[in-house]
């Protein structure tokens, strides 16, 4: 995916083009139905993490929706807990700072995997019919995990 990287350190343009997603896992899977009711207000909670490795480095989204009714009656509990591996290639160290830099742009790409599977979870408990914000424009303001 081609990204634009002149607002970004040396460091971080590095990153960027020596990293790629190599493997995408769910660690946890939450689905609670509470109540009854059409969904009509969301409490959205994200959480991201970040562990490095020798040739990796792994993004940790956790994503929890708290599904309420009109009139804020909880009808449902979902959540979803999505690491994103990247493979970083060549030789030279990579700083971990750029690591941290990193996170954003990786919290993007690795958010839209739990998303998707909070939406798979509503479904099997019974809701249909919501859409969570697309968080890419909160996750630009941020600098670094």
């Amino acid at each position: 995916m081609p990204r634009t990287t002149e607002k970004y350190s040396p460091e971080l343009r590095d990153l960027i083009e020596r990293a790629s997603l190599r493997l995408v896992e769910a660690h946890e899977l939450t689905a609670n139905r509470v109540g009854s009711g059409q969904p009509s207000q969301f409490k959205v909670s994200i959480e991201p993490g970040l562990a490095v490795g020798e040739d990796f480095v792994n993004y940790r989204v956790s994503l929890t929706c708290q599904i309420l009714s009109e009139d804020g009656s909880p009808i449902a509990n979902v959540g979803a807990t999505v690491v994103g591996q990247y493979g970083v290639s060549g030789e030279s160290d990579i700083p971990e700072i750029a690591y941290h830099e990193f996170g954003p742009i990786a919290i993007q790409e690795i958010y839209l995997y739990a998303r998707q599977h909070v939406y798979d979870l509503a479904l099997r408990v019974g809701i249909s019919g919501f859409v969570l914000e697309d968080i890419g424009s909160r996750l630009a303001g941020i600098t670094s995990i």
